[in-house]
């Protein structure tokens, strides 16, 4: 284990690569600078204040809060997926990059909200899956911030979802569990939104809306 306030890591083909590196550190700073991936398992709360791979995934986990404020996969590729769980709290949104056209960002955070609460989140995927017990986003300027190719699973137990989209996205499945009034979902997307099979649902329909404000079109996949 490694326990620091603030604690940098630079290794050239790996960190915790091949054994979990548990951790304590209320600031993270790591990188690997050549192929290599990162995987880290944090005890509590953190800020991911400047982590990257040059080429390799990246895997957090985090037993509290997460402050996701530079994380990025700088090679594009299928294998260099982006994937932090937050067991308790919130994530705090900032710039997440996966790649543009092959990498993936999965989020899961299992007991908070996902946030954006001073507007400069910008999450960079080609397919995006987030799983949140609370609210994905709020309503407004404080939107999730995306440029995803397909969201391919996004979804909250308890809260609504307000996503901000730069281009064309295909929303394969956008759902909220609980069906109150303040529990929407609303997507706005700077190109055409494609409707996939299983779709976009806020709750049961009876209470909570859904709002797709598009630039070009919205189309059924």
């Amino acid at each position: 284990d490694i326990t620091a306030d603030v604690l940098t890591l630079t290794a050239a083909t790996g960190i915790g690569s091949t054994t979990t590196l548990d951790i304590e550190a209320a600031t993270l700073d790591a990188s690997v600078t050549a192929v290599g991936n990162l995987v880290l398992d944090e005890l509590s709360a953190i800020n991911l204040l400047d982590v990257d791979t040059a080429n390799g995934f990246i895997t957090i986990t985090t037993g509290g809060a997460a402050i996701l404020t530079d994380v990025q996969s700088l090679t594009d590729a299928d294998a260099n997926d982006i994937t932090v769980t937050v067991l308790g709290g919130g994530a705090e949104i900032g710039t997440v990059n996966a790649g543009a056209t092959a990498g993936d960002v999965v989020l899961a955070v299992l007991a908070g909200a996902v946030t954006d609460a001073d507007d400069n989140s910008l999450i960079t995927a080609d397919d995006l899956t987030i799983a949140a017990f609370a609210a994905i986003g709020a309503s407004g300027a404080l939107n999730i911030n995306t440029s995803a190719v397909e969201y391919l699973a996004i979804g909250s137990a308890t809260g609504g979802i307000f996503l901000n989209e730069t281009n064309d996205v295909l929303a394969s499945l956008v759902t909220t569990a609980t069906d109150v009034d303040a529990n929407d979902i609303e997507i706005t997307s700077g190109g055409t939104v494609s409707i996939g099979v299983a779709g976009i649902a806020a709750g049961a329909g009876a209470a909570a809306d859904v709002t797709i404000t598009a630039a070009t079109s919205i189309l059924d996949a």
